[in-house]
C-alpha cells in the first residue's frame, strides 16, 4: 500500500504574493505614495532570511549584512516587477537577493584582502624598525604564522581577480573571433 503524498508546505504562496503584487501595481497607479503592504513586505523578507541559511551563504560573519543589502534591493526592485511579463515573483526577488548577497560577499572579500595588504606594509615597516634596533627574534614562529596567513589571503584574491581578467580576456577573443 502507497503512502499518500504529503503536500509541501512552501512558507511563500506563490499565487497569493504575485496577486498581492499585482494589487499593490494597481494602487500605486491610483496613489503614488500608497505603502507598501505588509503582506510583501514579509515576503521579501522571508525570503531574504531562508536565502541565508541555504549552503552558499550560512557560514558568513556578516550574514545580517547580506540579509540587509537583500531585502533593500528586493524593496528597490518591487516596482521593476511587471505581472504582465512573469507571474512568478519568487523567483524574481529570490534571484535579486541572491545577487545582493553575492555583491556583499565580493565587498567584503574586497575588504579583507585591503586590511591584509595593509597589515603587509605594517608588517613590512615594522621588521625594518625591529631590525635596525635588533630586537626581532627570527624564530618567532606565532608571528610566522600570521604572516602567512595574510599573505595567503593577498594571494587568493590576486589570483581570483587575475583569473576574472584572464576571463573577460577570453570573452572578448571569442567574441572578436566569431564576428570575423
Amino acid at each position: 500500500m502507497k503512502k499518500p503524498k504529503k503536500k509541501k508546505n512552501h512558507y511563500i504562496n506563490n499565487k497569493t504574493f504575485f496577486e498581492a503584487i499585482k494589487q499593490y501595481k494597481l494602487d500605486l497607479k491610483q496613489n503614488p505614495n500608497i505603502q507598501i503592504p505588509n503582506y510583501l513586505g514579509e515576503c521579501i523578507i522571508l525570503i531574504c532570511n531562508k536565502l541565508s541559511v541555504s549552503p552558499n551563504f550560512f557560514n558568513y560573519s556578516y550574514k545580517e549584512d547580506m540579509i540587509g543589502d537583500g531585502i533593500i534591493s528586493c524593496f528597490a526592485a518591487l516596482n521593476n516587477f511587471d505581472p504582465d511579463k512573469s507571474n512568478n515573483p519568487f523567483g524574481y526577488f529570490t534571484q535579486i537577493a541572491y545577487n545582493a548577497f553575492v555583491f556583499r560577499i565580493e565587498k567584503e572579500s574586497y575588504q579583507n584582502y585591503m586590511k591584509h595588504k595593509n597589515l603587509e606594509h605594517t608588517f613590512v615597516l615594522t621588521d625594518e624598525i625591529f631590525l635596525e634596533h635588533n630586537q626581532v627574534q627570527k624564530n618567532d614562529s606565532a608571528k610566522e604564522d600570521g604572516i602567512r596567513r595574510h599573505y595567503e589571503v593577498i594571494q587568493k584574491y590576486e589570483e581570483k581577480i587575475e583569473r576574472k581578467k584572464r576571463k573577460q580576456e577570453e570573452r572578448k577573443r571569442l567574441k572578436n573571433a566569431s564576428k570575423l
